[in-house]
């Protein structure tokens, strides 16, 4: 081998390994293009949801809630009315369509039976109390 193929053959290796490190920089930036594209197509995914109210750990009811939902009704079934919800003038629970008044009734079926279920749970936890403490 001569000098002049030497420095031919350098040349081809030195831009092979450009050509090399150019396709490598381009697949970099491509894969960091689409990193940052998907990142933010989530991101936006989770806005709008959260905009336009569909927010799944708001959607499920806690316990607490619950509860506090059917002490509400217990105690507008019990006659007290809540500071939210003024009571009705007679005009207006006359105005009341059968079907809101048989959800009404329901309700309050409901909320009577939860009454009266409590109360029986209460006794009986009285009455176990006083066996295992000795009191008659």
């Amino acid at each position: 081998m001569d000098s002049h193929e030497k420095r031919d053959r350098k040349r081809l290796a030195e831009h092979r390994l450009d050509a090399q490190r150019r396709r490598l920089g381009v697949l970099r930036n491509r894969v960091v293009a689409v990193t940052i594209a998907t990142f933010v197509l989530l991101w936006c995914v989770i806005f709008v949801q959260l905009a336009t109210g569909n927010d799944p750990v708001l959607g499920q009811t806690s316990a607490a809630a619950k509860r506090g939902a059917e002490a509400t009704r217990a105690r507008e079934v019990e006659g007290v009315a809540t500071d939210a919800e003024p009571e009705a003038t007679e005009a207006e629970a006359e105005a009341t369509e059968p079907e809101a008044e048989a959800e009404a009734e329901a309700l309050e079926a409901e909320a009577l039976a939860e009454a009266e279920a409590r109360a029986q749970a209460e006794a009986e936890a009285i009455e176990l109390e006083a066996v295992t403490t000795g009191q008659s």
